[in-house]
């Protein structure tokens, strides 16, 4: 009987665990705001304990925070939103030149090859190659504006979130005081335990996803604004953002701006890939499956399946949350397997 008990445990904990999985995709978008207030609760809580080491209430402390947080995206959005709009308003206007210059590009691919005597077999393969290739380039820059378009959602949850992160600053300890009341007195230690894990691999991730984005962003800005390519400034946004996805986030970032730079030279083009090569590769000595796999405790081959499994799932979503949200399948399993030894 013991054995059927702990095996019911374990399938409910499983149906529990999938529930809630299935629950958040299917409302991710009202999920959104949350997870960036989250965000800022876990970048700001470690200053707001500075804080009251030094005799400044909560309250006080996070006014403080949520303020100068707001002031300087205020700054930069007064600095950067005109020359953003402006750049999306040219983008806008520039597209079917950048659709005319691919055509040009995928023609020219197309005869060169032509020229050289290759058995048919290996010439049916590339122009199907070539076809879907052209295909595949002309919808990713027609859809361009309304991927900008619909990354206004994000902007919105960046807006709710300040309010979500105040809360949870406020009542944090409230919070942890209510959980705690719950778990059956003999296995407190336990969660508390894994409570522990959990902040310090979710830390380590988000810390270190977010600094390294923010600095592929600016090396991405300065060196095209150094190039003087056309919508450094859209193109750095998508740097940035982009490179919160892993392995191929850095790719993601670099298509639109390799495009942009044909239009000029197929000289230019290659530098700027050129470029986002070298940032990729500083990128990846510092965060790569193995410094994952550290940060969160899972095995490299691990980080790859979830990141497969997050995208089939959840899409680019799934590939931004798929490790932070293995690290964490990985701890509640043990939370599981620990508990069922008492």
């Amino acid at each position: 009987m013991e054995i059927e008990k702990k095996d019911f445990k374990i399938i409910i904990m499983l149906l529990l665990t999938w529930g809630i999985i299935y629950f958040l995709m299917s409302v991710k978008t009202a999920v959104i705001p949350f997870v960036f207030g989250i965000i800022l609760a876990y970048l700001f809580y470690p200053i707001v304990c500075f804080l009251r080491e030094r005799n400044v209430s909560r309250s006080w402390a996070i006014y403080i925070l949520l303020l100068l947080f707001l002031l300087m995206c205020s700054f930069i959005a007064l600095i950067m939103l005109p020359l953003f709009i402006n750049e999306l308003e040219g983008l806008t206007q520039s597209i079917p030149e950048y659709i005319r210059t691919i055509d040009e590009y995928i023609s020219y691919l197309n005869r060169e090859y032509h020229r050289i005597q290759l058995p048919v077999v290996i010439k049916e393969v590339i122009d199907g190659t070539l076809s879907r290739l052209e295909e595949q380039m002309i919808a990713f820059i027609q859809n361009i504006t309304e991927i900008i378009i619909n990354s206004l959602s994000i902007l919105i949850s960046l807006v709710i979130a300040p309010f979500i992160t105040y809360y949870i600053l406020k009542d944090l300890p409230k919070i942890k005081r209510e959980i705690i009341k719950i778990i059956p007195a003999d296995r407190k230690q336990l969660f508390l335990e894994v409570g522990r894990e959990l902040n310090k691999m979710f830390i380590a991730y988000l810390r270190g996803q977010i600094w390294i984005s923010i600095i592929v962003g600016f090396l991405t800005g300065i060196s095209l604004f150094i190039l003087k390519l056309k919508f450094f400034t859209i193109l750095a946004v998508i740097a940035t953002f982009s490179n919160m996805i892993p392995f191929i986030g850095p790719f993601i970032g670099a298509v639109p701006a390799v495009f942009i730079a044909l239009r000029v030279s197929m000289s230019k083009a290659l530098i700027v890939a050129l470029i986002y090569f070298v940032i990729q590769q500083l990128e990846s000595s510092i965060i790569s499956p193995k410094i994952m796999s550290e940060n969160v405790g899972i095995h490299p081959l691990g980080i790859i399946f979830s990141l497969l499994v997050g995208a089939e799932l959840m899409g680019v979503w799934g590939l931004i949350f798929a490790v932070p949200i293995a690290g964490t399948i990985k701890v509640v399993f043990k939370l599981i397997i620990r508990g069922l030894e008492y």
